[in-house]
């Protein structure tokens, strides 16, 4: 095998890959990408993409994707979790760039990059573009913080989707601390420091370095020609300070860290757990309920996508019992049961 192509030293070693959108992640990916099988790995575009990730027999290996860390601590160990970030002004400017260019605006988001100018876009209501400019790093890297249509921060904290409103201290606490939890960490100005710093996190001689993919001259036939960047009003430069306030704390972090610094912000072994069961250990919750309403383990997939959906926040707990209720399953189950 060529040595741009070494595997991890231990075949059970698993890599999560939390690639914040216009980071420079899918070059990285690329990279990365050549020191696994093929089928082991995955592009992780939603829970239903992770297969049967979460079980220890999974031959899964890599996954890559924009999911929250709260999604990729779940990843059986051996584990390896690395992340890149950008200068958080730099990437709302080329996330809106790039969504300019798209042929295609039937997605809201793309729509509304394509017929509002920045100042417009910045103040968007559209809900999947605040999602993805306020803070989106910190918030991401927190876990289930999600933003309501009012704009208002809140994590789902109970199965009937109750809300709590989530202050913006404990979303940047709760990102520095998971930061420094992640083993590899890096800044789209050196992607090839941090591809050289995974593959020594796993073991693996490192191939050549990455590439740059997925960048503003790219000629695609689904995309115009890069716009002309517009100028930077003092309306325009508060807006992008309102929705990068936490994101520049976060790239400071990992700024000096991919410079060397240390962990000091990891948090003790014994800290205990924060937060209702079901997203402490959503494996385990999923595991019991799935087991009290069927009398058997879950398969892996299932398992896999639900444990998922539920620590991201795109389901909530009611949501899943429902699904599992409203199955033949389970009412050929109670009807069974219902027999003299």
């Amino acid at each position: 095998m060529p040595p741009e192509y070494c595997r991890p030293a231990d075949p059970d070693m698993r890599l999560v890959f939390i690639h914040v959108p216009k980071t420079g992640g899918t070059s990285l990916h690329a990279a990365l990408a050549r020191h696994f099988a093929p089928e082991s790995v995955v592009h992780a575009i939603a829970p239903a993409s992770w297969g049967d990730a979460l079980s220890p027999a999974s031959r899964i290996r890599y996954i890559s994707g924009h999911t929250r860390f709260s999604a990729a601590a779940l990843m059986p160990r051996p584990h390896r979790i690395a992340t890149v970030l950008c200068e958080p002004v730099e990437r709302l400017l080329s996330l809106y760039t790039f969504w300019r260019r798209h042929r295609d605006n039937s997605l809201p988001e793309l729509r509304e990059a394509v017929e509002k100018d920045l100042l417009g876009f910045l103040r968007s209501p559209e809900p999947l573009v605040r999602a993805a400019i306020d803070n989106a790093m910190a918030r991401q890297l927190y876990g289930a913080a999600l933003i309501a249509p009012d704009g208002r921060w809140f994590t789902p904290i109970s199965g009937c989707g109750t809300q709590a409103r989530l202050p913006e201290q404990e979303v940047l606490a709760g990102a520095l601390e998971n930061l420094a939890v992640c083993d590899a960490v890096g800044v789209m100005d050196d992607l090839p420091a941090l591809y050289r710093q995974i593959c020594a996190e796993l073991a693996m001689t490192p191939g050549p370095e990455p590439g740059r993919l997925n960048t503003r001259d790219d000629v695609s036939p689904g995309l115009r020609e890069a716009p002309p960047p517009e100028p930077l009003t003092p309306e325009i430069r508060r807006e992008l300070d309102r929705l990068t306030r936490l994101d520049r704390i976060v790239y400071e972090a990992a700024r000096i860290r991919a410079a060397g610094g240390s962990r000091t912000l990891r948090p003790a072994a014994g800290d205990p757990p924060r937060g209702p069961a079901w997203l402490v250990d959503p494996v385990a919750f999923v595991d019991i309920v799935f087991r009290s309403l069927f009398g058997r383990p879950p398969e892996p997939n299932c398992l896999t996508v639900h444990a998922v959906a539920l620590a991201e926040g795109a389901m909530m707990p009611a949501e899943m019992i429902r699904l599992f209720v409203d199955t033949g399953e389970f009412r050929s189950r109670q009807a069974a049961a219902a027999q003299p």
